[in-house]
C-alpha cells in the first residue's frame, strides 16, 4: 500500500530547484516592468460631496499651464523688460489673477488695454496682489508681438490648445474679456474690466457669505415642505400680437378708404384691449386712436338742404356715395363697436376738464357719421328703417337733434384745431336738420316720445308688423323682436344715439363709477317699465348700472347746465351775485381778488378792486373778450399776475373755450340792435380764437407779442 501511494504522487523539489524557480520568476517580473515602463502613482479622483468641495474637481491654473507645456522657465512670455517666470513663480503671492482675453484686431480691446494698464499699475504700486495674464487671440505672430509689447503683464504664447480651452472653460463669447480668479482658482467675476476700472477700491472683490443663524428662526422647520408640491395646471400666457398704430390710412378720400379706416380702427381697439396684460395705458391709447380716426383720418359729413352755404357744397360728401345694403349694415356695425370701445375706455379714466371736450365731440362725430349712413338709400334692397328716417314723399324724415351739443360745447375748452373742426362740422350737420321732428330725445325725457313712436310705427306698417304702442316699445327694447332681428342697423343706430346723448349729460354723477371696463360691458340693455325706458350697462360683478342721458335731480334742486362751469364766465367768480352785464358789476360791494386766501404771501390779493372790475367787465362781452383780456395781461405791471392759478385758468378759458356757435343758416345775418335781441348772432362759425385770427389778427397778434416780451425778458 505504501509503495502504491508513493508511485501516484509527484516527486518533491529540492531546495536548489526551488531557488532556481524563484530566480526565474524574478527575471520574468523584471522583464514585464521594463516592457510596461516606469510605474505611475495615480491618485483616485476626489470625492465631491458639497459645493464647498467643488474646487477639488477643477484643475488649478498651475496644473493647466504645466500640462500645456508652460512648466519650463521659458514657457510664459514675460512683459517688456521682465524676466521669465514659471507658473509657480507667477502665482506666488497673488490674491487675484486675471485672464485677459484680447486681440490686436479688436478695436474695443485696443481702447480697453491702456485703461486696464493704468488700473493695474495703480494697484501694484499699492502692494496689492494682482496679476494679469494675456490669453492672446491674434491671427499672426507679428501683430501679437507688437500688441503684447504695450502690456505690463506676462502672456501665453500664441497658438496651441490652452487659449481655446480657457475660452471654453470660462464661456468667453466676446472680446475684450477679463476673467478674475482668486488664489484658490475660484471664479470671482467674468466682468473684470468693469470691476478693475470702476471698483478698484473694492480689491480683492471677495464677498462674505451671510452668517448662518438657524437659532434665530426656531419655527422655520414648520415652513419646510418635505412632501411633493402640486404646482397646478400649466397656464400659458396669451400670445402677444404687435400693435402698429401707423397701419391706419392717413386720410380717407373715398368710401372704400373710409371703410378701411373704420375697420382698422376697430381691429386695433380690440387687439389693444385684449392685450392689457402686455400693453400699458390701453384705455388712453384707444381714446386717442378713436379721436384721431374721427377728427383727422375721416372727413365729417356735410350738411344737406337749402341752408348750406356754397363753400360747404363745393365738394361731394363721400358718405353719400351710393352703396349696397350690405355695405350700409357693415358700416353701422363698425360704428357701433367703435362707439362701445370709446365709451368703455373713456369711462375707465378720470373725467377731467381737459378730456371733457374729447368725450363730447368724438361721440358727436360718430353719431353724425352714423346718421348720414342711415339716411342713404341702398341701391339693391333699401332698408325701411333708413327710408323712413330719411323721409319719403309723404314724410319729411326725422332727426336725433343736437341742441344740447351746441349749448354744452360752448363752455368746453378745445386745444387742438382738428378736434374743434370736427366739433363744428357735427354742429353744422345737425343744425341743418333742426326743422325735422326729433327721435331718441333721451336728453329731455326717458318716456316713449311722439317722434320716436311715429317713426317706429311707420316702419312697422311698411313691413306689416304689429304697430300697436306695446309692440312699438318692444321694437326699440328687445333685440330678439321683429325689427332688430330683421334690421340689425336699427340697434346700431339706437346705441350710437344713446351714447351721443349720454356724453352730453351735464351731471357728472350720472356716469358709471370709474373702473376698467371692457367693450362687452359697454353693450347696452334697454328695459321698458311704466311707459319709461331704462338703460343698463357696465356691470362690475353684480347688476348692471342704470344709465341716463337726462340729469337726475330731486325736486327743488337746480338742474346743472355744464359738467364743468365756464372759467370765462364772470358768474364763476361773483357767486352768489348774478352778473348779466357790465352794469351789474357796479352794484357789487366787493369784487373778487382772484387770490388764494389760505396762502399768506403777496399773491393772496392778486388784483385790486379797480383791476378786478376791469377784468370782469371784459368777460361780460364774450365776442370781444380775447383781445381785451390779452391786452390786460400784456402790460408790464400785470404780467406777473399769471403766476396765480386762478388767473392762469381764466386766460386759458378765454382763449380756448369756443363760445356760442353760429349756425350755417345764420351766417349771413347781422345783429340789428344793441344789446342784441338774438344772442346766437354773436356766436362764431368755428371758434372765438379762430374768428379773431381770421377777422382781426393784428390786434390779437400784437397783444400776444406784448404778452410774450415781458415774460421772456427775465430769462
Amino acid at each position: 500500500g505504501a509503495g502504491g501511494g508513493g508511485a501516484g504522487r509527484p516527486p518533491l523539489l529540492s531546495l536548489s530547484q526551488l531557488a532556481a524557480v524563484r530566480s526565474e520568476i524574478e527575471l520574468l517580473d523584471s522583464a514585464l516592468q521594463q516592457a510596461a515602463g516606469p510605474a505611475l502613482d495615480v491618485a483616485p479622483p476626489p470625492l465631491i460631496l458639497c459645493e464647498a468641495d467643488a474646487h477639488l474637481g477643477r484643475p488649478t491654473l498651475e496644473a493647466l499651464l504645466s500640462s500645456a507645456g508652460y512648466d519650463g522657465t521659458g514657457g510664459l512670455l514675460p512683459p517688456p523688460g521682465g524676466a521669465h517666470r514659471t507658473p509657480a513663480q507667477l502665482l506666488d503671492g497673488v490674491e487675484v489673477l486675471g485672464l485677459y482675453f484680447s486681440a490686436s484686431w479688436c478695436a474695443p480691446c485696443v481702447e480697453t488695454t491702456p485703461l486696464l494698464a493704468s488700473a493695474y499699475a495703480s494697484l501694484r504700486s499699492r502692494g496689492k496682489g494682482l496679476e494679469l495674464l494675456l490669453v492672446p487671440q491674434d491671427r499672426s505672430e507679428a501683430a501679437f508681438d507688437e500688441y503684447r509689447g504695450r502690456m505690463p503683464w506676462p502672456s501665453l504664447t500664441l497658438g496651441g490648445q490652452l487659449p481655446a480651452a480657457l475660452m471654453g472653460h470660462y464661456q468667453v463669447t466676446s472680446l475684450p474679456a477679463l476673467v478674475l480668479l482668486d488664489k484658490s482658482g475660484a471664479l470671482i467675476s467674468t466682468d473684470g474690466v468693469r470691476l478693475l476700472r470702476r471698483h478698484a477700491r473694492a480689491f480683492p472683490w471677495s464677498c462674505v457669505p451671510p452668517p448662518q443663524t438657524p437659532h434665530l428662526h426656531p419655527l422655520y422647520e414648520r415652513l419646510l415642505r418635505t412632501a411633493p408640491v402640486d404646482p397646478g395646471q400649466a397656464h400659458d400666457l396669451p400670445r402677444y400680437l404687435p400693435l402698429d398704430f401707423l397701419s391706419q390710412p392717413a386720410a380717407a378720400t373715398s368710401l372704400a378708404e373710409a371703410v378701411s379706416v373704420l375697420r382698422e380702427c376697430d381691429l386695433l381697439c380690440t387687439t389693444t384691449a385684449v392685450q392689457a396684460h402686455s400693453v400699458l395705458n390701453t384705455n388712453f391709447l384707444k381714446v386717442a386712436l378713436i379721436q384721431h380716426t374721427f377728427t383727422c383720418a375721416l372727413p365729417m359729413p356735410k350738411p344737406e338742404g337749402e341752408g348750406v352755404g356754397a363753400v360747404l357744397s363745393e365738394r361731394v360728401c363721400l358718405w353719400r356715395t351710393p352703396m349696397l345694403y350690405a355695405q350700409q349694415l357693415d358700416l353701422m356695425l363698425l360704428l357701433q363697436r367703435i362707439c362701445e370701445h370709446f365709451a368703455a375706455s373713456a369711462l375707465s379714466i378720470d373725467h377731467t376738464r381737459s378730456l371733457d371736450g374729447v368725450r363730447m365731440a368724438v361721440p358727436a362725430c360718430i353719431a353724425a357719421v352714423a346718421d348720414v349712413v342711415m339716411r342713404q338709400i341702398a341701391t339693391d334692397k333699401p332698408s325701411r328703417v333708413c327710408v323712413r328716417l330719411r323721409g319719403t314723399h309723404d314724410s319729411s324724415g326725422y332727426t336725433i337733434g343736437a341742441a344740447e351739443l351746441a349749448r354744452q360745447a360752448a363752455a368746453v375748452p378745445v386745444h387742438t384745431p382738428e378736434l374743434n373742426t370736427a366739433r363744428t362740422c357735427a354742429l353744422d350737420y345737425f343744425a341743418a336738420q333742426a326743422s325735422l321732428p326729433q327721435v331718441y330725445g333721451w336728453e329731455s325725457s326717458n318716456a316713449l316720445e311722439v317722434g320716436t313712436v311715429r317713426w317706429v310705427r311707420s316702419i312697422a306698417q311698411d313691413l306689416a308688423f304689429p304697430a300697436d304702442i306695446g309692440n312699438v316699445a318692444q321694437y326699440i327694447r328687445d333685440v330678439d323682436h321683429l325689427l332688430i332681428k330683421n334690421y340689425p342697423e336699427f340697434r346700431c343706430f339706437r346705441d350710437v344715439c344713446f351714447y351721443f346723448k349720454l356724453f352730453l349729460n351735464p351731471q357728472l354723477e350720472a356716469f358709471p363709477s370709474k373702473a376698467p371696463y371692457s367693450q362687452r360691458q359697454a353693450q347696452l340693455t334697454f328695459y321698458f317699465y311704466q311707459q319709461h325706458f331704462y338703460v343698463g350697462g357696465y356691470a362690475t360683478g353684480g347688476a348692471p348700472q342704470l344709465l341716463s342721458a337726462k340729469p337726475r335731480v330731486r325736486r327743488g334742486e337746480v338742474t346743472p347746465l355744464h359738467r364743468f362751469s365756464s372759467r370765462a364766465d364772470p358768474n364763476a367768480y361773483t357767486r352768489p351775485t348774478r352778473i348779466e352785464g357790465e352794469d351789474d358789476l357796479l352794484h357789487m360791494w366787493e369784487l373778487p381778488d382772484f387770490g388764494d386766501k389760505d396762502v399768506e404771501n403777496a399773491s393772496a390779493k392778486a388784483l385790486g378792486q379797480h383791476d378786478a372790475e376791469l377784468l370782469l367787465s371784459y368777460l361780460t362781452v364774450p365776442y370781444l373778450r380775447i383781445p381785451l383780456v390779452v391786452s390786460f395781461f400784456s402790460s408790464e405791471d400785470r404780467i406777473h399776475l399769471l403766476q396765480v392759478p386762478k388767473l392762469q385758468a381764466l386766460l386759458d378759458a378765454v382763449l380756448f373755450e369756443p363760445g356760442g356757435h353760429l349756425p350755417a343758416r345764420s351766417a349771413e345775418l347781422e345783429p340789428q340792435d344793441v344789446p342784441a335781441s338774438a344772442p346766437e348772432l354773436l356766436g362764431t362759425p368755428h371758434h372765438l380764437l379762430l374768428h379773431e385770427l381770421c377777422r382781426s389778427p393784428k390786434t390779437l397778434v400784437e397783444g400776444v407779442l406784448r404778452l410774450g416780451h415781458p415774460a421772456t425778458g427775465p430769462d
